[in-house]
């Protein structure tokens, strides 16, 4: 049986597959590293370099797994699409976050020659190897928020891997 998580969203089932199996990669990978930790943590912590630790704090900066996220889904979004959809930002802070993410290399800016000016987004191919890294863990984080909102994440259920019963 296949324990990777359900979410609400309205996916492809072909893509909510493919999100499935990443996931469950992800986990194993995970069990892996809490293995390796376990048995040398000193070690294991001092092999994190600085260089990796400000990568993964740029990474997880407010927006950009969200800006990373739907872009993964969309494969190419404007500025006022992505603006919609991620509701709360504002269009400077997304506008820093676009560029911040341009210049890390992760999405691409495309400029169409043409009145009114159309900019689209995509992510690069480096973006999307980070995207298939991170779209388990806002899946997974989404799952939680839908549980927690319906009432459905109680002490000792681990939501991530059970599926909810029919009442």
């Amino acid at each position: 049986m296949d324990d990777a998580p359900r979410t609400t969203l309205d996916i492809d089932p072909a893509l909510q597959s493919e999100l499935d199996e990443i996931l469950h990669h992800a986990r194993r990978f995970g069990q892996g590293l809490k293995t390796a930790m376990q048995r040398q943590p000193i070690e294991a912590a001092d092999r994190l370099s600085s260089s990796a630790v400000a990568a993964t704090q740029k990474l997880f900066s407010k927006w950009n797994l969200e800006i990373l996220y739907l872009l993964a889904i969309a494969k190419r979004a404007r500025f006022s699409d992505l603006k919609k959809r991620l509701g709360a930002i504002s269009s400077r802070t997304l506008s820093n976050k676009l560029k911040e993410l341009e210049s890390e290399g992760l999405i691409l800016r495309m400029v169409a020659d043409q009145r009114p000016l159309r900019v689209d987004y995509e992510l690069t191919e480096e973006g999307l190897k980070v995207a298939a890294l991170t779209t388990p863990l806002v899946a997974y984080l989404n799952q939680q928020m839908v549980g927690d909102a319906h009432g459905e994440n109680v002490p000792g259920r681990n939501a991530a891997t059970e599926t909810p019963q029919p009442a």
